[in-house]
């Protein structure tokens, strides 16, 4: 996502900052709509786009290993070893 209003933080997550994002709302609101306007989207390398459809500036992106570890971690079974690397073998990023 070219765009410098984006920064990378600790959490392996991209982060918009709302007082400069200038990405458009039609390339935030695409993708998987969950429920009240958040819209969910797999990125090339295994990231995933979370976005909401109503405040454009509010978007995180979260690297493969972040995702597969919130997979996990909602499972019935929680996050463990065994869990995270299925969640990141079910991503397509093992």
């Amino acid at each position: 996502m070219p765009n410098s209003a984006l920064s990378r933080d600790p959490a392996d997550h991209l982060t918009c900052d709302p007082t400069t994002c200038d990405v458009a709302r039609s390339n935030m609101v695409d993708g998987f709509h969950s429920r009240e306007n958040w819209f969910f989207k797999r990125l090339p390398g295994g990231s995933v786009r979370i976005a909401s459809a109503t405040e454009p500036a509010r978007a995180v992106v979260l690297g493969a290993s972040t995702w597969a570890s919130a997979v996990a971690s909602v499972s019935a079974a929680g996050e463990t070893g065994e869990t995270y690397r299925a969640a990141l073998a079910f991503h397509g990023e093992e």
